[in-house]
């Protein structure tokens, strides 16, 4: 009692369309020869309007189309009953998506996303953390940060109008939360990348932890103690510092480094000389493309000038929503690309890959944002 519609959605056929080519059907049919007497059934089933159909006549297969007045405007005999199917398929699932704006519909996309990512986070849940990647803890509180940040956009994205004050103003989109919280959630996903991902020499990537982990101590040092537990933790603390500090002082790295980039490492400035998007690089974006997201994304969060006029030019409900989508967009990308790097550093999700329900939605959006993000040539 499904529509071609549901069934298509659930085949996850909307998320992989654009990579499947005939052949990869029609190999698929080769195997399971059943499923095209299936089709056949399908289409004359269905057969009562305009659309694609599929038929067989004595040892050939036609497949056409019919136009709202029931004539056949064309049609294609084959010899193969696998191509005919493959390619009556291929008519039958392009129409859905034509009619039904599915491949348009972000929201949809960004539940999947968001779903598949809080499952793929609920596989490790409760289990111990293999001794060779001990510092990839940490890695799972900035994947919580990402998808809190996600789940708060996904909220807002839906428009709100509070109880009671209806009659004060319309509904609104609150984009420019959406961009700010866009913003804090590519800043988390770089930091997850700089710090655990984008270094193979594991030296290095001891050293990028080290500095990282002793810039949360020395930031939250800094912070005036108001309860006698704060001031207990700030002493115990304290002596994490210095460890921390002397962990990083015997380091390889470190010792290589000049005596300015040293004097950084053990202030907490754990990027070093590095900008957000040197950072960005590293990950693979595009340093012209990250430069002009960023920018806009820092316009709300900083208060400019620009975000002002945007927020008093985008007074209606359908203008504030495509202000939203934009920066949805951005975070499904930098969502999927967090996906799939967290995924390979945490050794009991590598089986993962091979659940499409999960990770095809990820490896979609992380496919969209590397063909936005490439860099050039030049700087590769």
């Amino acid at each position: 009692n499904k529509s071609a519609a549901i069934l298509a959605g659930e085949s996850y056929f909307f998320i992989f369309h654009k990579f499947i080519l005939q052949k990869d059907v029609v190999d698929y049919l080769t195997t399971h020869p059943d499923l095209v007497d299936a089709w056949i059934e399908w289409s004359e089933n269905k057969r009562t309007g305009q659309g694609a159909f599929f038929t067989q006549t004595d040892q050939k297969f036609i497949v056409g189309q019919i136009d709202p007045d029931g004539k056949t405007v064309s049609s294609t005999t084959y010899n193969s009953k696998f191509i005919a199917c493959a390619d009556f398929i291929q008519k039958e699932l392009i129409e859905i998506i034509l009619s039904s704006g599915i491949e348009r519909n972000y929201e949809k996309d960004f539940d999947l996303l968001i779903g598949a990512s809080i499952e793929i986070g609920n596989l490790i849940e409760g289990k111990p953390i293999p001794q060779e990647v001990k510092n990839v803890y940490f890695a799972e509180g900035l994947g919580q940060k990402v998808i809190n940040h996600a789940l708060t956009i996904r909220y807002l994205f839906e428009g709100y109008q509070l109880g009671g004050l209806n009659a004060l103003f319309e509904p609104k989109v609150d984009y420019s939360s959406i961009i700010v919280l866009t913003r804090a959630a590519l800043e988390t996903y770089l930091t997850l990348n700089y710090v655990f991902v984008a270094e193979e020499k594991e030296e290095l990537k001891e050293f990028r932890f080290l500095c990282w982990d002793l810039a949360g101590y020395i930031e939250r040092s800094k912070f005036q103690a108001t309860t006698e537990d704060h001031s207990n933790l700030k002493q115990s603390e304290a002596q994490a510092i210095e460890s921390l500090t002397n962990k990083i002082k015997e380091n390889a790295v470190f010792k290589s480094l000049s005596p300015s980039e040293q004097k950084q490492a053990l202030k907490g400035e754990w990027r070093l000389n590095y900008k957000w998007h040197d950072l960005a690089t590293k990950a693979g974006f595009s340093i012209d493309y990250f430069r002009q997201q960023y920018k806009f994304l820092c316009s709300y969060a900083h208060a400019s000038r620009l975000s002002v006029i945007q927020i008093q030019q985008n007074k209606s409900f359908n203008q504030q929503k495509d202000m939203a989508t934009s920066a949805i967009g951005t975070m499904m990308v930098v969502l999927a690309k967090h996906m799939a790097d967290y995924i390979e550093i945490m050794p009991q999700l590598k089986a993962i890959k091979t659940d499409m329900g999960k990770y095809g939605i990820i490896d979609f959006w992380k496919t969209i944002g590397e063909q936005l993000l490439q860099p050039t040539d030049e700087r590769a």
